[in-house]
């Protein structure tokens, strides 16, 4: 916990400013390049203005079953444990968490999709979803969308750590984090399938489930009524509407999802609430609702909308981004949920649509 990543910057500079000759003659030890590790390391800092000390790098499978990710584990400077995902394929790093609960161990064979979805093969070839604990056939995992990628060059590494290098080394540019009122709070982080027996429910009712909560704790006490004070009782009435409007609980299509959450309101909430609607996802949107850590949560989803779960939009509750950030850099934060990752860091680009 003691070493400090921007003495590690220092020495990454001097390393990286020889790298590219290092490569083209071929005689730079490997120990001399910087490491996934690093990477992760200085992305971090640039983006969340904290300091890491990473512990263990492994590699994950894709849903096509290809080792084109690698999950990095550090410490984090607070003294929180904390994890990201790199995509070997264009060497950008999906997702950071910086205070979660790992959802698999070293060993695990996982599988990633890029959407906040892991799976864990197991040894009679099935697979155990880790944001339901649903077992399901291995083979219900596999799509062909990454089929034929090849990895990130190492000239491709070279510059994106570079570029990171130089945002690192200059400490005026270093960001920090753009949260709205409640953005942290982890009692809000709810679990996609879980207390809402006997009614079976996803990431949808989830996620609008969070999103109420929010709202009624930090910006309107009128959203939620006592006798829906518990995850369990909100949930459960969520569901009882959604089976009723939609004739189901589960891959509740976006705009549904918009209205599943204003008849909630209608029925149970207090004056002075307001309606959402669905709309495509902006950065430009999104940054506006956060309004400068001024604004209020929405309801994001994460992925395409298609039938395949591996390849379905997952819904979590957008809460803030990393200061700095653009539609191409930088990330938004949302809230997992997932209570085994709690809030996280995905790409400002990976939204699609938004509840808002």
């Amino acid at each position: 916990m003691k070493r400090k990543i921007t003495s590690i910057i220092l020495a990454l500079c001097i390393c990286l400013g020889l790298v590219s000759t290092a490569f083209a003659a071929g005689n730079t030890a490997d120990k001399d390049r910087p490491t996934d590790a690093d990477y992760m390391a200085m992305v971090i800092l640039n983006n969340s203005n904290v300091e890491i000390t990473p512990t263990d790098t492994y590699e994950l499978l894709d849903v096509s079953g290809n080792s084109t990710y690698v999950c990095v584990e550090f410490d984090v400077s607070s003294g929180t444990k904390g994890f990201g995902i790199i995509d070997l394929s264009t060497y950008d790093v999906v997702m950071y968490a910086l205070d979660a609960t790992m959802p698999f161990t070293r060993n695990d064979t996982i599988v990633y999709n890029g959407f906040l979805r892991f799976a864990a093969i197991n040894e009679d070839g099935s697979a155990t979803v880790l944001d339901s604990n649903a077992k399901i056939a291995k083979d219900e995992l596999y799509d062909r969308s990454r089929d034929g990628l090849t990895l990130a060059t190492e000239a491709v590494k070279v510059e994106k750590i570079r570029r990171e290098s130089e945002l690192a080394e200059a400490a005026h540019v270093r960001s920090s984090e753009v949260l709205v009122s409640g953005g942290s709070d982890t009692s809000l982080v709810y679990s996609a399938g879980n207390n809402s027996s006997p009614w079976t429910t996803d990431c949808g009712i989830n996620a609008v489930a969070m999103y109420l909560r929010h709202m009624d704790n930090y910006f309107n006490n009128n959203y939620v009524p006592n006798t829906h004070n518990t995850e369990q009782k909100l949930k459960v009435a969520l569901a009882v509407i959604a089976n009723a409007q939609f004739g189901s609980t589960t891959s509740i299509s976006m705009k549904n999802l918009a209205k599943l959450a204003n008849k909630y309101m209608s029925t149970h909430s207090g004056t002075g609430v307001s309606s959402v609607s669905k709309t495509s996802y902006t950065w430009t949107k999104y940054k506006n609702r956060i309004n400068n850590g001024n604004g209020s949560p929405c309801i994001l989803y994460v992925g395409a909308e298609a039938t395949s779960y591996w390849t379905k939009a997952h819904a979590v509750v957008g809460v803030g981004y990393t200061s700095g950030a653009t539609s191409s850099s930088g990330y938004d934060i949302v809230n997992s949920g997932w209570t085994s990752l709690g809030y996280v860091q995905i790409g400002t680009s990976v939204p699609g649509s938004m509840i808002k």
